[in-house]
């Protein structure tokens, strides 16, 4: 509601210096456009009053160097371009999924006894999780069903065999369909930076 983002901006802005964090932002700034969908007339309104009001609220922090706001999505194309003027919203950074070099970085620092673990066996995770675009998040998701699947059969150590149950369970988001459209949206972001 605009009651909770004037709170939240007014709460930043009381224990300066301070970064404010919007995760899924597109969830309350969505396209005004977008949201004017037949027979959606209360719902529409009650988005622009909010999203009126985190315009607003942007607005004022951009003019206090002490308040720093920062937002994900993993919808960029939702988002109300008013958002991307300068001052608001308007640095925008792609995070691709990890490569295999970050990959298996995080493989080895969520697997617990690694010092137990086959070296070998999780460059060959981290090769697959990278061909099948995993996620940081999915990344860890694999270790915990691996180290799960390890209790499960008595087993000492997470082998190869647990993370390929892992592998089979546990499923990522992106593929390259997906992919491709963040390239081409940020591509496009950073050859026009102010979209209106």
């Amino acid at each position: 509601s605009e009651r909770a983002i004037r709170a939240m901006f007014a709460e930043a802005r009381s224990k300066s210096p301070s970064i404010l964090f919007l995760d899924e932002i597109d969830s309350v700034a969505s396209r005004r456009d977008s949201a004017m969908s037949p027979g959606s007339g209360r719902e529409s309104s009650a988005t622009e009053r909010v999203l009126t009001q985190l315009l607003g609220e942007f607005d004022a922090a951009s003019s206090a160097a002490d308040v720093v706001v920062v937002a994900a999505t993993n919808r960029p194309d939702l988002l109300d371009l008013a958002l991307l003027r300068p001052g608001r919203l308007d640095r925008q950074v792609y995070c691709p999924t990890p490569d295999k070099e970050c990959m298996l970085r995080i493989l080895e620092r969520a697997l617990p006894r690694r010092e137990d673990c086959d070296d070998g066996f999780l460059e060959i995770v981290a090769e697959i999780a990278t061909s099948r675009h995993f996620s940081g998040a999915e990344a860890l998701g694999l270790v915990r069903t691996a180290s799960l699947k390890a209790i499960e059969s008595d087993s000492p150590n997470v082998t190869l065999e647990h993370f390929r149950f892992a592998l089979n369970e546990v499923r990522p988001v992106a593929n390259r369909q997906l992919l491709d459209f963040y390239e081409s949206w940020n591509a496009l972001a950073h050859q026009n930076p102010q979209p209106l």
